[in-house]
């Protein structure tokens, strides 16, 4: 359910076995996740249902990497749909992080904890990435489809490059 995915994936808590088909790109599939976890605290998943992912991202990192490819270019969507119901389950990494500061201020938690999938950026692609991610948050009128942002991305990454 697009206005309320809990909810939606509350109904599926006493499913003995189900399958989740995230439409998106990097950021969505970790929203689902992060969703699928909260669903498992609160109202006790059966268990962790397989997600499989329709590439429809910018980068689409985690789809390439697990096989479903660099992004959905339209066609037979049952096929799709299809290889989702039989696809062999990858496990992924996740890690569950605490980030506690060296100096901590009045008011500021002792600790942030946060779940990382895949992988991370440290160095400059962190700062592209971020720097994407926050135009999008601040213009979103801006990022009306894949081009698009590929195109915003490129621009936001040869910005960073030339700031060096």
């Amino acid at each position: 359910s697009v206005r309320d995915p809990i909810r939606a994936l509350h109904n599926f808590a006493r499913v003995p076995r189900f399958r989740v088909l995230c439409c998106g790109g990097d950021g969505t599939v970790a929203s689902v996740l992060e969703m699928l976890d909260q669903v498992s605290r609160t109202h006790g998943l059966l268990y962790k249902p397989p997600v499989g992912i329709l590439p429809l991202g910018t980068g689409n990192d985690l789809a390439r990497v697990l096989g479903w490819g660099g992004g959905y270019e339209g066609g037979d969507l049952l096929s799709w749909l299809e290889a989702v119901a039989c696809a062999e389950v990858t496990l992924l990494d996740r890690w569950q992080v605490t980030l506690s500061p060296a100096l901590r201020r009045r008011g500021q938690p002792e600790a942030t904890q946060m779940v990382m999938n895949n992988y991370f950026g440290v160095g400059v692609d962190a700062k592209i990435s971020l720097g994407f991610h926050t135009s999008r948050q601040t213009r979103p009128n801006l990022f009306t489809n894949r081009m698009v942002n590929k195109l915003v991305y490129a621009g936001t990454g040869w910005r960073e490059l030339l700031s060096w």
